[in-house]
């Protein structure tokens, strides 16, 4: 089997999961780490001072799509998968970039940022033999004879 250097060692239906799971981690400390900035709209609306925006659904479902990717990557068929993850990570970009304020959400915002440009980089490179390679062992090989 010929070997590349630019291979990850892990076929892409198992890495997509693992970057998809990265990208959501930072996502909630980041949001997190807003609730306790004084000067943070979501603070606003904790304390009372600032009314719910109707563009909290927006935000909600715009997080399903990183939450659903971790399923949805792991599951679609190879070309299924490379759309679907394209079209969330060039969704999610633009709002975790525009989303927040702060020294600590631009450095989440990048983190996050860089995180699904690795998800658009593998999936481009996803090769079609790659999505025949079997993640888990064949049932039949742990049998012993």
């Amino acid at each position: 089997m010929k070997t590349h250097d630019h291979d990850v060692g892990a076929p892409r239906r198992a890495l997509l999961p693992i970057l998809w799971v990265f990208v959501l981690l930072n996502m909630i400390y980041a949001d997190i780490l807003s609730l306790m900035d004084p000067a943070s709209p979501i603070r606003q609306i904790m304390v009372g001072a600032a009314r719910v925006p109707a563009g909290l659904v927006a935000g909600a479902i715009l997080m399903e799509t990183s939450i659903g990717m971790v399923l949805l990557s792991r599951i679609l068929p190879r070309q299924a998968n490379r759309c679907a993850n394209i079209v969330a990570a060039v969704i999610n970009i633009p709002a975790v970039l525009l989303g927040g304020r702060g020294a600590y959400y631009y450095f989440f915002a990048g983190v996050e940022t860089l995180g699904m440009i690795a998800i658009i980089f593998f999936v481009i490179r996803w090769p079609e033999s790659d999505s025949k390679k079997e993640i888990l062992p064949n049932p039949e090989s742990c049998v012993p004879r």
